[in-house]
């Protein structure tokens, strides 16, 4: 998803790369297939360092993330519109996110 999402130029491109986190472009187990945002929740809360409140905390801020970058793209019902410099912004720190988690996790 972060490689698609980086690459995204258009809306349509973006919205693409978002679903990706939530229905994987190649076929998954039956159970992975369709994720919701708690089961990701509590994935997140998982690899995420600290007590149990900044646990909490840094899992919600990053759902947050994702629900305003998902929300962007579907105000937007011009698929082909290419990405703003601002909108970009938005994406590139999701991508950050997403890299802090991983670091977190290793």
């Amino acid at each position: 998803m972060e490689f698609a999402l980086r690459r995204a130029q258009t809306v349509g491109d973006a919205k693409d790369a978002l679903n990706r986190l939530f229905k994987s472009k190649f076929p998954l187990t039956p159970e992975l297939q369709n994720r919701s945002l708690a089961s990701l929740y509590f994935n997140i809360y998982e690899l995420v360092p600290g007590t149990e409140k900044q646990k909490a905390q840094a899992a919600i801020d990053f759902i947050r993330e994702l629900e305003n970058a998902e929300d962007l793209l579907n105000s937007q019902t011009n698929n082909a519109l290419p990405i703003n410099e601002q909108d970009k912004a938005q994406f590139n720190k999701l991508i950050q996110s997403i890299r802090s988690l991983k670091l977190n996790a290793s």
